[in-house]
């Protein structure tokens, strides 16, 4: 928990796509996995949480967390299980009730609806410019063969 909420600290939230970033930072290999001295890295160095009880995560504390993420005892983690371990701790997104359920819901079909008018919109303008510009061609032509007669 105190590595999740140190990391969001100076990340934000794990919703929006940092662990990932995160994990790029610490995978300084580029081979898509990282490994214990990374994870240690990143809570002593980026994070700077101690290795005290009190203030920060023990060597133990970070050895259990590690054990945890590495459920294969393969000595790595890919970005998919670190990322999954950050927003374990994330901040979750409030249960709506009914009202704002509807609310919302209310509010996508209108913004649904304002696409929709946006689209015919646009397309009527482009008939209008396609329609406009075919009458200035002829206008064009029509003038030609006047000059031509007189």
């Amino acid at each position: 928990a105190r590595i999740n909420a140190a990391a969001s600290d100076v990340f934000g939230d794990a919703r929006d796509g940092s662990p990932i970033h995160l994990f790029k930072g610490m995978d300084l290999g580029e081979s898509g996995r990282i490994g214990l001295p990374d994870l240690t890295r990143l809570v002593r160095d980026v994070l700077c949480l101690p290795a005290s009880a009190a203030t920060g995560v023990t060597k133990s504390e970070l050895r259990a967390v590690w054990l945890a993420l590495d459920h294969e005892s393969s000595g790595y983690i890919v970005s998919g299980e670190f990322v999954a371990f950050m927003r374990l701790g994330a901040p979750q997104p409030p249960k709506l009730g009914v009202i704002e359920k509807r609310q919302q819901m209310a509010t996508h079909a209108r913004a649904k609806l304002e696409v929709k008018r946006a689209r015919a919109m646009a397309a009527q303008a482009h008939d209008l410019w396609v329609e406009t510009d075919a009458k200035a061609e002829e206008l064009t032509r029509l003038r030609m063969e006047l000059e031509m007669l007189q």
